[in-house]
């Protein structure tokens, strides 16, 4: 069987990056209308 979605693999390649985006929220305590939460909706809106 070939699986449709990788998820595993993906994470793999961006697990830094999702790391530190959380460290950062809970370091900070931006978990509502926080920098990075603005950041994320408008990457998610413009993809």
């Amino acid at each position: 069987m070939i699986p449709m979605v990788n998820l595993k693999a993906q994470y793999a390649e961006i697990k830094d990056e999702i790391e530190q985006g959380m460290a950062q929220t809970i370091e900070n305590c931006s978990f509502i209308l926080g920098p990075n939460v603005q950041a994320f909706e408008q990457e998610a809106a413009d993809y």
